[in-house]
């Protein structure tokens, strides 16, 4: 069974691995249609393609490219690394005949390069703003928490104190009325 995630292809059944195949075919290699025709219609100012065109800058693209990784991966052998690296593509284009390459594919690589290096500190001060955001939030809400909670502080021990004048005061009424019975029984005892 082939592995998890192969597609069928158009007779029903999963595609052979490469290893069990004789040869491959420049059709099973392909770049893709779209993107080919894309790249096209970018470089040319009229944008328009036939299809028997996109063909065939597919199929040479796809060729041109087989032709320098190849090279690429025997020089790679050659010092014996598994892992082509952008100066194996340059000794390539160079063994190939196409050193005139070399200076612009350099360019375009150093382009790239520092586009992915100004998107890597883009994302990292990005990550470090939201992280300071949510520090200051989080403090924001702790310090409101906190806020909260000396608020709450406050107003029961305001209740409770009020609670206890109110106590006192209903305390000290009936002894003042006691007071104001005896005092009026006391006048009215004089008087008689």
């Amino acid at each position: 069974m082939p592995p998890k995630g192969w597609r069928k292809n158009a007779e029903g059944s999963h595609p052979v691995h490469t290893k069990e195949r004789d040869q491959i075919s420049i059709d099973d290699i392909l770049f893709p249609k779209a993107t080919v025709t894309r790249l096209a219609k970018g470089v040319l100012s009229e944008g328009l393609i036939s299809k028997d065109s996109v063909t065939a800058i597919q199929r040479s693209a796809t060729a041109f490219v087989s032709y320098i990784l190849v090279s690429a991966r025997t020089n790679a052998k050659r010092f014996d690394r598994k892992t082509v690296s952008p100066q194996d593509i340059f000794a390539a284009l160079k063994s190939c005949e196409f050193g005139d390459f070399s200076e612009h594919i350099q360019a375009e690589l150093d382009r790239f390069l520092e586009r992915k290096e100004q998107a890597k500190l883009l994302k990292k001060q990005n990550q470090q703003a939201t992280d300071a955001t949510a520090t200051a939030t989080t403090e924001g809400e702790t310090n409101q928490e906190n806020n909260d909670t000396v608020e709450e502080v406050e107003e029961s021990q305001e209740h409770e104190t009020a609670m206890q004048v109110d106590e006192e005061e209903a305390a000290e009424e009936p002894q003042a009325k006691k007071a104001k019975i005896s005092k009026d029984d006391t006048v009215s005892e004089t008087e008689d």
